[in-house]
């Protein structure tokens, strides 16, 4: 049974995807949202699509990457470059949703709804 802390790190770090992402849109496109029950909702719902997104690379790290980890091999260079991508992606897409929105582009609508 994890910690209280242990939970809240594992719940900060579920939820920083959705919260970079949103705070990169808004950043661009102005305050979206009513307040913070608003803003926690599409950090969850921001955070669940790029953890599907990352899925893939999620299950290869925990598959193949991990038991190095445990049994405390080194791990090659470039495997510091993943935690940058889990927080340049989030940031990069939310940037350009913002962008899109703040452009008026038609596909925007896809993703941020008709209002």
């Amino acid at each position: 049974m994890p910690s209280s802390a242990a939970a809240a790190a594992v719940f900060v770090i579920a939820l920083l995807p959705g919260a970079l992402y949103v705070w990169s849109f808004e950043r661009l496109a102005g305050r979206w949202g009513i307040g913070l029950s608003d803003r926690v909702l599409r950090f969850v719902g921001g955070s669940a699509v790029l953890h599907a997104v990352f899925a893939p690379s999620t299950y290869w790290i925990w598959k193949d990457l991990w038991p190095s980890i445990a049994g405390r091999d080194r791990l090659p260079w470039w495997t510091w470059l993943l935690p940058i991508g889990y927080v340049a992606v989030p940031i990069v897409a939310g940037y350009v949703v913002g962008n899109g929105v703040r452009g008026d582009k038609a596909w925007t609508k896809y993703v941020v709804g008709l209002d």
